[in-house]
């Protein structure tokens, strides 16, 4: 139960931290909502919950006349920008869907789909062990637009985040694609070091574009908002020379794992475009129900809104690894190193 010395208990708005889900609060007697509404100076009370159990006492504060704003205006400021003002613009509003809403797409209100926005950020960042704190940042970066912008060679601008290439080989889905993309070179080495004459030499490169794709709606994989699917183009170049029968081939795999965060329609098995989604537990917005659908069209709709300044991004690492390869008849023993030099 909040302690307000203050005694402004009549409207109450919600925020969280999207840092940590600290929850904060803003107090407003109905009597200064009303002066706010109509363009007067008015007074509040803010407070910060680091604890439920041991709330901070209020602290008054005073808010200037806003101008130039109609009353719908400023009832909203009221609701979704006021406790960021006061309390730190990590603060965002604690959003709270009535149970009769079921989904978010285009036709939902930008700023309830923002807010969702962010709620899922400040949660996703409150789980232990900190399993969601990539894909928090990537919703981040694009509610927000703060991708670092860089020229390319071809004189066109861009929108990038680099990742760390370890991070990017800690799932099994990268993993399994670079795989076969070094199958594919290695069903070529074998080809054409058939043709090898004892102690002749030569050189193979080779390269194969895998598709990664990520599983529709999974909420805890780092890449599922936005990443239907990414691409990860393999280069092998490879020396190789063959003694005794024996065919040794060693070099290089130049990786360069890509993706678009952004939201597109996506294509099922008939080449058909469809509306993706993310399904999430209604709870984490005061639902009673089991679920809420978040279609990928309500995302697009704040990038194409002018009101906010959602934007998306291209997302790249670049390594490579030491690789080497040895066929003795049937047998192909690849050794690929594990370190990831970046590139």
């Amino acid at each position: 139960m909040f302690i307000d010395p203050n005694g402004l208990q009549t409207k109450v708005f919600q925020y969280i931290n999207i840092d940590n889900g600290t929850r904060g609060w803003v107090y407003i007697h109905e009597d200064e909502f009303n002066r706010a509404i109509s363009g007067k100076d008015f007074m509040y009370s803010t407070a910060v919950y680091d604890n439920p159990v041991f709330p901070s006492a209020g602290e008054l504060r005073f808010h200037d006349a806003i101008r130039g704003k109609t009353s719908d205006e400023i009832r909203l400021y009221i609701m979704r920008d006021l406790g960021g003002i006061a309390l730190g613009s990590r603060y965002k509003r604690f959003l709270i869907l009535d149970s009769s809403t079921s989904k978010l797409d285009s036709s939902s209100p930008t700023e309830i789909i923002e807010d969702a926005g962010w709620n899922i950020i400040a949660k996703s960042r409150a789980l232990p062990g900190g399993i969601l704190d990539v894909a928090a940042t990537n919703l981040e970066t694009f509610l927000t637009g703060s991708a670092q912008v860089e020229k390319m060679k071809n004189g066109k601008w861009r929108r990038v985040v680099y990742f760390d290439p370890e991070f990017v080989m800690e799932s099994s889905v990268v993993r399994d694609t670079q795989e076969r993309n070094i199958d594919a070179a290695v069903l070529k080495l074998a080809t054409k070091s058939g043709k090898l004459r004892p102690g002749e030499q030569g050189t193979i490169k080779e390269e194969q574009i895998g598709w990664v794709v990520y599983q529709d709606g999974f909420y805890f994989d780092p890449f599922f908002w936005a990443a239907g699917s990414s691409k990860l183009t393999s280069n092998v170049v490879l020396n190789f020379s063959k003694e005794r029968g024996v065919i040794v081939a060693e070099g290089y795999v130049y990786n360069v794992w890509s993706d678009v965060y952004d939201w597109n329609p996506g294509q099922d098995e008939h080449g058909d475009y469809y509306d993706k989604s993310v399904v999430l537990p209604g709870i984490l917005f005061g639902q009673t129900r089991k679920k809420l659908v978040v279609f990928d069209s309500a995302w697009l709709s704040l990038e194409e809104s002018s009101l906010h300044p959602a934007k998306s991004f291209e997302m790249e690492s670049t390594w490579r690894q030491k690789i080497k390869i040895v066929i003795s008849g049937s047998k192909i023993d690849i050794i690929l190193s594990e370190r990831y030099e970046q590139r």
